[in-house]
């Protein structure tokens, strides 16, 4: 019974995080409900977690994890604003209670989670997938109306969906794309080729090119499993797949807007310069100019950063940082920066390099575990090219409370033996 509440919780918060936004007209800080779900969540599955203490059993990366989760609480207690890294900035909420849910969502979905439960978890995840693509896409096109104005929409970059920014959405793809495009070459079912496309439409309209970069790799990556496996039906599957996805970017690109080309221009634009002069601070939109910044900070405090989702605090209290280089970026782009755009970087400046060798040692063993297994069983293939897709993105994008919720949750699937079993037998199997 209480690893059957564990699952429910999870199915609640998988359909509601992704989902529920405030609008602008209500709130500026859009992602409200997001954390409600998320905190609420995350306290019962501590509830549930610790109802189940008798069938806990504490491995490697277990041990990791907690070790991670200390380094957390000892870089919040040591933060210039304590409050603020326990739940985290405005709109971002990713303070100390949000990587303790986090890290919850991994234990209990190598644990707990039943296997009974993950055909309705899938069924329930593509009707999920298919609202916020449908949407993605009808805010891309219907622009001669606010639609819908119960969703924040950025109008001058990319459609959003439910996440209120365009580069959230291209998160969200870049964990799910590989997922329907790997499932579809597997078993040919026409559910996951329609999701797929659905997808990658989101994908070209939301105009996140960290996730195109994402996409492009794990596109390569099945290349070389489908030389690999060598089946006929995987090969003809693969070619439908880039068939349709022709057809796709040609639909978009010659109904879209103007910003949608000149983003794809601007970004094999940058490709020549930098080729040909080299990196500035300008390339990237930007974020060399903010990993610049982060790097100088991180240096200055290595062991525990400056304090849980505290980043942009922790600029401003830099007074070297602040007047060389934060005031110039902030007049140039009119942006703050409260992230690093880049989590990896992000981590170790909020939490410190040990708490970043901790994540990338528990994130490697994870990797190197499955590899080789992955190309035997499928399951584990498409899981971890999930996994790799999010890691790829993870260089230029932002965690967001909306989307990495799931990155948790694959990487807990992938280590549960029997999800792995049930999704081969009942969701992949021809």
């Amino acid at each position: 019974m209480k690893e059957k509440l564990i699952s429910i919780t999870i199915i609640l918060l998988s359909i509601l995080a992704p989902l529920v936004i405030f609008p602008r007209i209500i709130s500026d800080d859009s992602y409200i409900p997001k954390i409600a779900v998320l905190l609420f969540c995350g306290f019962f599955l501590l509830i549930f977690v610790l109802m189940n203490y008798k069938k806990l059993y504490i491995d490697k990366l277990d041990i990791l994890l907690l070790i991670f989760a200390f380094l957390i609480f000892f870089s919040t207690c040591f933060s210039s604003k304590i409050k603020i890294s326990i739940i985290g900035t405005k709109t971002r909420y990713e303070g100390m209670l949000t990587f303790y849910t986090y890290i919850l969502l991994f234990f209990s979905a190598k644990k707990f989670f039943k296997k009974e439960y993950i055909s309705i978890y899938c069924k329930i995840m593509y009707v999920v997938i298919m609202l916020i693509c449908v949407l993605s896409l009808c805010q891309y096109y219907i622009t001669s109306i606010e639609f819908p104005t119960i969703f924040v929409k950025d109008i001058y970059s990319g459609s959003s969906g439910t996440f209120g920014n365009s580069n959230f959405l291209g998160n969200f793809v870049s964990i799910f794309l590989p997922i329907l495009i790997s499932m579809y070459i597997i078993n040919g079912k026409k559910q996951n080729l329609l999701l797929a496309v659905l997808l990658f439409m989101s994908l070209l309209v939301c105009l996140a090119r960290s996730a195109w970069l994402s996409a492009v790799t794990c596109l390569m990556i099945l290349v070389i499993f489908l030389l690999y496996k060598r089946k006929k039906e995987y090969f003809i599957r693969f070619l439908t797949i880039i068939i349709t996805f022709s057809l796709a970017f040609t639909i978009i690109n010659f109904t879209g807007k103007e910003n949608t080309k000149s983003k794809g221009t601007k970004m094999v634009n940058e490709i020549k310069q930098i080729t040909t002069t080299g990196i500035t601070e300008r390339n990237g939109s930007g974020r060399i100019a903010i990993w610049n910044m982060v790097i100088k900070l991180t240096l200055k405090n290595p062991i525990l950063g400056v304090g849980t989702d505290n980043l942009e605090y922790g600029l401003y209290e830099d007074e070297e940082i602040k007047y060389n280089e934060l005031y110039e970026f902030v007049v140039r782009a009119q942006a703050s920066v409260d992230k690093a755009h880049n989590e990896y970087l992000q981590i170790a400046a909020t939490l410190g390099i040990p708490a970043l060798l901790i994540y990338l040692t528990f994130l490697g063993i994870i990797i190197f575990k499955n590899v080789k297994r992955s190309f035997k069983n499928n399951a584990v293939f498409v899981l971890l090219l999930s996994i790799a897709s999010y890691l790829i993105q993870a260089f230029f994008n932002i965690s967001t409370i909306g989307i990495a919720p799931f990155f948790w949750l694959i990487l807990g699937f992938i280590n549960n033996e029997e999800i792995i079993k049930q999704i081969n037998e009942k969701i992949l199997d021809n």
